[in-house]
């Protein structure tokens, strides 16, 4: 009877050719392979060679060894150079870029240099203290922008539109636009030369800036040279930071002229100080007060108070002097349409906390801004293009108590 074949099973005959192929497989394996010695010898080669590395090429504050895994803790600066910093990880070089890129507007040449001298503690002592940092040679370099200097009033009468400036010379805007373009070929041929390609291209598109634009275009221009040139370098950043924050728009009717003041008398004086006070002082300023329209923000409960106590003594001043009133709807003896009347204005109650303190996703809501706003009534200025100082106008003020988030004020 024939043997039925199991599965998996193999005759002698095959199974002995299958031993000889495999046995065949292994050899030409292990003739590809690195013996035990072979690898040895490379891992050796490849220590020595991280080694001698390491030795050549290992920065300032690191103390060459023989146990790699180890060379971060054996980082140890000097005393006098980093203080009481809690530096544990990075080199000296690290350590100063590290610095200047987080606290300045990165590296210079020669600051790397500068700072190990003088110790990178000190150096952030010194920055977190500008008033401490001579930067005479950098104040020199922003004399030649003429505008920086000057209070709001005067750039509101150097710099009126173009419209105002036009009436008040007696020119059509025709012949006004000629005046300035003259003014502009004056500016320009009046250029001296530097030898310095790149600045005297700058000096001649500001030259060409005769208008209110000028304002605006040296404020850039001196940004840009004191994220360079400065030796205040974290004032700078600052002063940067805080100004995109309480931001204001340029090219809003007046605040062209008002913005030299805010970012000279505002911001930078307070970009190391509180927050609060920055605060207080952006919201009172004439830029901002007229940017966000608070300074024609009033109690409409108080405005309507003030006309009730002007009519009143309208009315007795024509009874005095026999005259008859105007006519309702009129105010004035010369017949002239009342003007419209102000009333409460939320932007700024908005922006402040919407913004400027708690963000949009604190939970406040529309009664809390309209709350806000009436606590802000009263902080004005008389005449944006006339007397561009703060003011507090009680008569416009809501004098009642007003709740916001749950506080009384």
């Amino acid at each position: 009877m024939p043997l039925k074949r199991v599965s998996g099973w193999r005759p002698s005959s095959e199974r002995q050719s299958a031993a000889t192929e495999s046995a065949r497989r292994r050899a030409a394996l292990r003739s590809r392979r690195i013996d035990f010695a072979g690898a040895s010898i490379v891992a050796a080669a490849i220590v020595i060679a991280l080694v001698a590395t390491a030795g050549f090429a290992a920065p300032r504050g690191v103390s060459n060894g023989a146990d790699a895994k180890d060379s971060l803790a054996r980082i140890v600066l000097p005393k006098e150079f980093k203080g009481d910093l809690p530096i544990t990880d990075l080199t000296e070089d690290q350590a100063i870029l590290h610095a200047l890129n987080r606290l300045a507007y990165g590296p210079r040449r020669g600051d790397v240099e500068r700072i190990r001298q003088m110790g990178l503690e000190k150096w952030i002592d010194r920055q977190l203290d500008p008033s401490s940092i001579d930067d005479s040679a950098f104040d020199k370099r922003l004399a030649q922008y003429s505008t920086l200097g000057m209070s709001s009033q005067q750039l509101l009468n150097d710099f009126p539109p173009p419209a105002q400036a036009a009436k008040m010379e007696g020119l059509t805007k025709d012949e006004y636009k000629q005046q300035m373009q003259r003014k502009r070929r004056e500016s320009v041929a009046e250029m001296l030369p530097t030898g310095n390609d790149n600045f005297d291209r700058a000096n001649i598109q500001l030259a060409r800036l005769v208008g209110p634009n000028r304002i605006v275009a040296e404020l850039a221009m001196a940004k840009m040279d004191r994220a360079i040139y400065s030796d205040r370098q974290l004032e700078a950043v600052m002063e940067d930071f805080w100004f995109n924050h309480f931001n204001v728009y340029a090219n809003k009717g007046a605040d062209k002229c008002l913005l030299t003041s805010y970012v000279r008398d505002t911001i930078r004086p307070r970009t190391m100080g509180k927050f609060s006070g920055l605060l207080i002082a952006t919201a009172k300023s004439p830029a901002m007060l007229f940017y966000l329209d608070n300074w024609l923000s009033a109690d409409p409960a108080a405005i309507k108070q003030a006309q009730e106590q002007r009519a009143m003594r309208r009315q007795r001043y024509y009874v005095r002097f026999g005259m008859m009133p105007p006519p309702y709807g009129m105010q004035g003896a010369n017949g002239r349409p009342k003007q419209q009347d102000r009333g409460l204005n939320e932007n700024y109650g908005r922006e402040v906390m919407e913004l400027h303190t708690i963000s949009v996703d604190a939970g406040y809501t529309q009664q809390d801004v309209i709350n806000m706003a009436e606590i802000m009534t009263g902080w004005t200025i008389r005449a944006p293009r006339k007397d561009a100082g703060f003011f507090f106008n009680d008569r416009i003020h809501a004098s009642q108590k007003e709740i916001v988030m749950g506080q009384t004020f």
